[in-house]
């Protein structure tokens, strides 16, 4: 029981640190390590790109792999537009634990798109594009927000990875447990 606290209390120590130094422009933050994330992003910072156009939003580009580990194929349910970029909810470490921060609302259209299929083996790679606003205004209102809707700081991406599909290659059920779903953690700075 003791070690339990002592551990729970290293760990919050552990985060209260990463979140500082994220705070801080410039400082290196530590990221904890995790080999074993199936999900994999491009870098481990990302710096927001502000927008030329509109200067009360910014953009994180976030390039996401994923390599079928599994003994049959998988499925990577889709969001909107052609390609599809998949499905996924964005997480951020809170305090202790990984906590729901932003899911992208998916307009397919007319009827669902067909899942994207990989085999066994194969791999799948995609730039997730979080278009997040700084300021509230009438117009972006829905709109992510940053500090609310979207926590800068420590994240990790969640796929929405299913084993089956219908007849059409509509995914159905079977979502993948959440160790095979998950990416490496990475920061999203403040701008």
């Amino acid at each position: 029981m003791i070690w339990q606290k002592q551990g729970r209390i290293g760990l919050a120590v552990a985060v209260m640190t990463v979140l500082g130094a994220c705070r801080q422009g410039g400082t290196e933050v530590q990221l904890p390590v995790d080999d074993s994330a199936p999900v994999a992003t491009d870098q481990k910072r990302y710096v927001p790109e502000v927008s030329s156009d509109h200067g009360d939003y910014v953009r994180y580009t976030i390039n996401v792999s994923y390599t079928n580990a599994n003994a049959t194929s998988v499925y990577l349910v889709p969001c909107s537009k052609v390609p599809p970029p998949p499905d996924y909810q964005l997480e951020h470490f809170d305090t202790e634990k990984w906590a729901f921060n932003y899911r992208p609302i998916c307009r397919t259209g007319p009827g669902n798109l067909p899942a994207t299929e990989i085999k066994p083996g194969e791999s799948f790679s995609s730039d997730l594009i979080l278009d997040v606003y700084t300021s509230r205004t009438p117009e972006n209102y829905g709109y992510p927000f940053l500090g609310t809707d979207i926590e800068p700081g420590v994240n990790r991406i969640v796929l929405e990875l299913v084993s089956n599909v219908d007849d059409e290659g509509i995914a159905t059920d079977g979502l993948l447990p959440l160790e095979q779903r998950v990416s490496n953690a990475f920061v999203l700075e403040a701008p």
